[in-house]
């Protein structure tokens, strides 16, 4: 059964950042190894960080401060609790699955392991179901140029994906992927620029996606 992962790119920051916090890094299971061995790719979405825990860098972690700020401090009425890295972080885990995504970003963009910079969360929707929201920013990279890559790998590596398409939400431009995790789920990936960053949210709820997109 295949089941909707997250993007390569961004499951070599997400893989880090489960690791350390123990906490589940997409609404369905990911199809690559994990970057660690507590990073399991099959276990169960968990619940939110605890919101006391909301912002506070982790060990060997280089925050990045700027980009945590740009996600939603509470959605509904869970309070968020993000997470942040670089490039370098994640050629830290030595983790070859990891390394070569971002390899692979970098290469289509020219930048250095440093300049890769992602913030992350993961969050209940009020009907109680697993989503997540994600920011990046790539130094000298635009952020349509990052969604263009983005998309590229996710349709190569989950070939059920249907054709990419382009909407308006809150009067902001928005490009979606729609993907059936073959359990009776159909995924919604979003994704949109807004300065020199680029937005990824990944909801299986349309309304809570024109919420967070009206709100950003």
């Amino acid at each position: 059964m295949r089941r909707a992962g997250l993007l390569p790119a961004l499951l070599a920051a997400v893989a880090v950042l489960v690791a350390a916090c123990g906490t589940s890094a997409s609404p369905a299971p990911t199809q690559a190894p994990p970057a660690t061995p507590a990073a399991s790719a099959t276990t169960a979405p968990a619940a939110s960080p605890a919101p006391s825990d909301a912002g506070s860098p982790l060990p060997s972690f280089t925050r990045v401060a700027d980009l945590e700020a740009m996600l939603p401090e509470k959605i509904g009425d869970v309070k968020l609790a993000p997470r942040s890295l670089t490039g370098t972080d994640v050629l830290a885990t030595g983790d070859p699955t990891s390394i070569a995504a971002l390899q692979a970003m970098l290469d289509a963009t020219g930048a250095t392991a440093a300049e890769y910079q992602f913030a992350y969360s993961p969050f209940k929707t009020s009907a109680g179901t697993d989503a997540a929201i994600g920011v990046f920013r790539v130094a000298g990279a635009s952020p349509d140029k990052l969604r263009d890559i983005l998309i590229e790998q996710g349709r190569t590596n989950n070939p059920g994906i249907g054709a990419p398409e382009d909407t308006t939400i809150a009067g902001r431009k928005v490009t979606t992927l729609t993907i059936d995790d073959g359990a009776g789920t159909t995924w919604l990936w979003y994704y949109w620029t807004k300065g020199d960053v680029l937005f990824y949210l990944q909801t299986a709820d349309a309304s809570v996606a024109e919420e967070i997109i009206a709100a950003l």
